[in-house]
């Protein structure tokens, strides 16, 4: 299939009206990968970093313009490690190491992060400098010829969560529940500036844009992570992070919303945001047993309200097979490997 072909599919696939869009990768497998930093160097055991010490061209993944397409799923330029955009702007400590990249927080409550945080510093930083140089890069590489996908920023919560700590973040619910509004208020501020920045940056291709969760759309797709709303009941969540959560994906067109098959609590919020939305689960088969059942749940009720799914993770020939058959295949894609 051509890729004029794919594109008019992935645009019916957001309307529920084509699908499953497949994609079958080669197995993965879980190795140490030393992070690139200046001068040839490599992190091995966890160590901070800090922009002086990467070269933007390391962090970025070559793709072949004759080779774009995996399946009906559409490869696309941008870090091919792990990143941390959103916490290291916003003030964390960064951390890389052959095993990822984490952000670990500066504070210790929430009065003291709204004391510390500022986003006419961050938008100031070194961090969204050196962000900035990163599109620039995936675009001259990109020559038109390639799409460039969105930095992963992931989303307000996973950034609040970063910042604080999760313990700090759970604590402040119940004992700063005014002042943690007030910060999350501000984070949202943050990811509204940054992602219109980068989303101004990346150019259309063919007259589409492609999400890091390689789906195509006629118009902008947000690509949002919301890992740390496991943390809370659904009525917690909605009180205090809902809000932004809209008023972000009100921004953009499209969006595709990642979550965990072992966080889906949130579900019926999800599906409540933006009109054209796609939610994308992780399967995470290597940390947690396999439950087609609770899967198909969530699968059916995303269907239900007219909205499309992604799933990503290893499945079986025979486990995919039985997936297209018990879920509307319009409006399905899945990007998956297996042993």
């Amino acid at each position: 299939m051509d890729i004029t072909a794919i594109l008019e599919k992935h645009d019916l696939f957001w309307q529920c009206k084509a699908g499953p869009l497949l994609c079958k990768n080669p197995p993965k497998h879980w190795f140490p990968r030393p992070y690139p930093l200046k001068e040839g160097k490599l992190a091995v055991e966890p160590c901070r970093i800090t922009p002086s010490d990467l070269d933007v061209h390391s962090l970025i993944g070559k793709i072949d313009e004759n080779n774009l397409l995996t399946g009906e799923l559409i490869n696309s330029i941008g870090s091919m490690y792990p990143a941390s955009w959103m916490e290291a702007i916003a003030g964390c400590d960064i951390f890389v190491s052959a095993y990822g990249c984490v952000a670990k927080p500066v504070v210790k409550s929430v009065d003291e992060a709204i004391r510390k945080f500022s986003i006419e510093k961050s938008l100031k930083s070194d961090w969204f400098a050196f962000l900035s140089d990163f599109m620039d890069a995936c675009i001259e590489i990109s020559d038109g010829k390639v799409p460039v996908q969105q930095p992963h920023l992931r989303g307000v919560v996973d950034i609040v969560a970063a910042f604080l700590g999760e313990q700090v973040l759970c604590e402040s619910i119940y004992d700063s529940p005014d002042e943690l509004k007030i910060f999350v208020h501000l984070i949202a501020e943050l990811f509204l500036e940054i992602s219109r920045y980068v989303h101004k940056k990346i150019l259309p291709w063919y007259n589409h844009y492609v999400s890091c969760w390689k789906i195509s759309a006629p118009r902008k797709i947000l690509d949002y992570q919301i890992d740390a709303s496991s943390l809370f009941n659904p009525q917690l969540y909605f009180e205090f992070f809902g809000e932004m959560d809209q008023t972000i994906l009100k921004e953009f067109s499209y969006s595709i919303i990642h979550i965990h098959s072992i966080g889906t609590r949130q579900i019926q919020h999800f599906l409540t945001l933006g009109t054209k939305t796609c939610v994308e689960i992780s399967l995470d088969r290597e940390a947690v047993p396999w439950n087609q059942e609770q899967i198909l749940s969530v699968c059916h009720a995303i269907q239900a309200e007219g909205k499309p799914v992604l799933l990503d993770g290893m499945l079986s020939d025979e486990e995919l097979n039985g997936i297209i058959h018990l879920l509307d295949s319009n409006g399905l894609a899945i990007n998956y490997w297996n042993t």
